[in-house]
């Protein structure tokens, strides 16, 4: 990976590999963790919609329009600590691309009537977010657990009708600015024909950026018991909230770690006694204050009790006899695999470069794997990772007030 600096003083981080397409992705230091106040949550997911609402150059159909004539597919992204704009072209076409998409962050004119229309849209996925029952238990469960300046990206229908095109273009105003934009791009190209690209049609500014300040968060062990009725399945989420890993070595054992209990959960729990479909440990480190492992399951209501008593006992398990050196010698490669696959993908090695410098690390991400999994020693993976799984618990569950009547004392 290469970190460049363009004509205009942007900085563009850049991995040339032989593929024939072009990944570019326009990343901003803007997310839910900006939304201070209640009314805000949602708000700069909301300005990502509008970024496609047309530009001082183009309508919204020119947009859409400019980006289908030259083959170009063209995306966003809002998350907790950032919005993302991205393209995936072929090489030939990228400088075209390149143009409507620079266009598209730097001109945007935020039109008060394509609000207005646009707002369905984002309750429509709002909706749709919420009516899917893993997605809608695990935001309810970090909402309950980290209190109430935690804000989900997606938003909420009440803020989304009440907002005003105004309360969004303070978002633009304040944080699409200066050393909160950067690039990631990856294709084929060199880097010299990459920064004439750029600098011919990128338009950043060394403009002054306001100081981020995390929020404060005070963590919430007690049980959520949410109502879903008529539901065939119960939703189980438990949280464990852990410290802050900045090390690369620390979030790798904890990435290569997690990876050997989902791999033991799922051979006890779903292979072996079928208890439920699916089982997946994760960890959350996209907020600072909120860091915690989580892990979702689901399963038929009548098993519910026994999934809330087993997993628990599977994990103490796990820790006293499966964090062998064997098994950690076949996490390491698998997730030295998985990392291969990746950089075969081009819109993944933006993503991976993208969220590396957000966190403030300059070396490529890849490399870093290639060169750091196979030298982490195995007491740092067994020791991280017991550190993590000992936590205090919170307990999550929807279903059917039968399912989770156990748990109403629990």
């Amino acid at each position: 990976m290469q970190i460049l600096t363009a004509g205009s003083g942007i900085t563009v981080l850049f991995k040339r590999i032989p593929s024939k397409l072009v990944s570019c992705k326009y990343y901003i230091r803007c997310g839910s963790v900006d939304e201070v106040l209640p009314e805000q949550e949602g708000l700069c997911h909301a300005l990502e919609h509008m970024l496609f609402q047309g530009t001082t150059q183009r309508s919204w159909q020119d947009q859409v329009h400019d980006f289908n004539k030259v083959g170009a597919y063209s995306n966003a992204e809002t998350d907790f600590g950032h919005t993302a704009y991205e393209i995936h072209v072929a090489q030939d076409r990228f400088e075209s691309a390149f143009e409507i998409l620079s266009d598209q962050v730097y001109n945007a004119t935020l039109p008060n009537d394509r609000w207005e229309i646009e707002k369905g849209t984002i309750i429509s996925e709002i909706e749709d977010f919420q009516d899917t029952p893993a997605e809608l238990l695990n935001m309810l469960a970090m909402k309950d657990g980290f209190g109430p300046n935690y804000k989900e990206p997606i938003g909420n229908i009440e803020n989304i009708k009440n907002a005003k095109i105004e309360n969004l273009a303070y978002f633009k105003d304040t944080f699409y600015r200066g050393r909160n934009i950067f690039i990631c791009v990856a294709g084929n190209l060199s880097s010299k024909a990459l920064l004439k690209i750029i600098g011919k049609y990128d338009k950043w500014q060394p403009q002054r950026c306001r100081v981020r300040r995390p929020p404060e968060f005070k963590f919430d062990p007690r049980v959520l018991l949410v109502e879903r009725e008529h539901s065939q399945q119960s939703y189980i989420t438990w949280i464990k909230p852990i410290k802050r890993y900045t090390r690369v070595r620390e979030e790798m054992s904890l990435d290569i770690g997690l990876y050997m209990l989902y791999n033991y959960l799922y051979e006890d729990i779903v292979w072996d006694r079928g208890l439920c479909y699916n089982l997946r440990p994760m960890y959350f480190m996209d907020v600072e204050g909120c860091e915690c492992i989580y892990i979702n399951a689901a399963c038929s209501n009548g098993r519910l009790e026994q999934i809330v008593e087993d997993v628990p006992k599977a994990i103490d398990v796990f820790l006293k006899t499966q964090m062998t050196s064997d098994k950690i010698e076949e996490a390491k490669l698998a997730w030295v695999r998985d990392a291969l696959d990746a950089e075969e993908s081009s819109s993944i090695i933006t993503s991976w470069m993208g969220h590396a410098y957000l966190n403030n690390r300059t070396k490529d991400p890849f490399d870093e794997i290639f060169k750091g999994a196979p030298r982490i020693k195995d007491h740092t993976i067994r020791g991280i990772l017991t550190e993590c799984l000992i936590a205090d618990t919170k307990l999550c569950v929807m279903g059917s007030d039968s399912a989770k009547s156990p748990f109403y004392n629990y």
